[in-house]
């Protein structure tokens, strides 16, 4: 016994991350979260964190571990200024590891889906969701297919075609507007028209454009 727990103290002492159990990843739910613009540190402040109670495998609070805050989240495919950004909510479950198993430097590696409603997506399909009723679809054709709400969508295709659907009213505010293609120019009413020999003015046109 005695040889036992020297050994056990000399591993130890030579591999603190065993006894720690921060050589390995582990699950954590999220209790608080933190989010700030900025340069993100090291050095300087980390900009997006949170705060975790770590959990055993089976998602249940893990006494032998500690409280930890403060822990610093990823920015998937991070540039400068430009990013996905999306915090992971309260309560989120999450995958935490440590740098070189050093309990000082946790970092969350992770965000996972545990208790989650997920959407389907199809191979080679790239989704972007806010919720159930708003999302952008990247199509493995090319295809960009948008909603806003529900029945409200708009499909960019990769032959050229924009289709527009369920929209209240369509708004250009600009000071010039082309219609390509070719064809004669649009006509508003109170413009001028020629019929024969005749010069008069539109005084009606379709209730359903309108101009100002």
């Amino acid at each position: 016994m005695r040889l036992h727990l020297a050994l056990r103290r000399l591993v130890e002492a030579l591999w603190p991350e065993l006894a720690a159990r921060t050589h390995i990843p582990h699950k954590a739910r999220v209790v608080a979260v933190r989010s700030e613009a900025g340069v993100a540190g090291p050095p300087g402040a980390c900009r997006y964190s949170v705060d975790l109670e770590p959990l055993t495998p089976e998602g249940q609070p893990d006494p032998h571990r500690p409280f930890l805050k403060d822990v610093p989240l990823d920015v998937p495919w991070v540039g400068h200024g430009r990013g996905v950004y999306a915090l992971p909510e309260v309560g989120a479950i999450v995958r935490v590891a440590y740098y070189d198993g050093n309990p000082a430097y946790p970092y969350v590696d992770g965000v996972l889906s545990e208790g989650k409603a997920v959407a389907r997506v199809e191979a080679g399909e790239y989704l972007v969701q806010l919720d159930a009723d708003t999302w952008v679809r990247l199509r493995p054709d090319g295809e960009i297919y948008a909603q806003a709400a529900p029945g409200v969508h708009l499909r960019l295709k990769p032959d050229g075609t924009v289709e527009l659907y369920g929209t209240a009213v369509v708004r250009v505010d600009a000071p010039r507007v082309e219609l390509a293609g070719g064809g004669p120019p649009v006509a508003r009413v109170g413009d001028p028209v020629q019929v024969g020999g005749a010069i008069g003015q539109i005084i009606g046109g379709s209730a359903k454009v309108y101009s100002g």
